[in-house]
């Protein structure tokens, strides 16, 4: 087993995960929230340099094919089907290993969006590199 720099096993941490990915990392973490002026279902153009690679990791997460054509508004809907999907093994992993470190209790039931923000969370809290 190849320990990571947060000290997890490298083939499942969700730090080492999101910080290889090439995924923006406040996207990643869900801190940039992408409003802006057209409301999501009018945007007919490309999704975004940002968005694809969003959607790029997504889709490796769940071990689903990478569509390069989609709309940003095509992408927005992946992007938020993703979120919605029950925490990945990667996460749950993670999420498990984090609070056996801290004591904190381990979660079941979370969403892929909930782990990700649990994740940050308990991160900060042991002061942890991450993404």
């Amino acid at each position: 087993m190849e320990f990571c720099g947060h000290g997890m096993d490298r083939s499942w941490c969700y730090l080492c995960h999101l910080e290889g990915g090439g995924v923006d990392p406040r996207t990643a973490w869900g801190l940039d929230a992408e409003d802006g002026p057209v409301p999501w279902e009018r945007r007919r153009e490309p999704m975004t340099e940002t968005q694809a690679g969003h959607v790029r990791f997504l889709c490796e997460e769940f071990g689903e094919p990478f569509d390069e054509s989609l709309t940003e508004h095509e992408a927005g809907i992946v992007v938020r089907s993703f979120l919605e999907e029950p925490m990945s093994d990667r996460q749950r992993r993670t999420l498990r290993w984090l609070c056996e470190k801290s004591g904190a209790p381990m979660p079941e039931d979370l969403t892929y969006r909930q782990a990700r923000s649990q994740i940050r969370k308990l991160v900060a809290l042991r002061g942890l590199r991450s993404a």
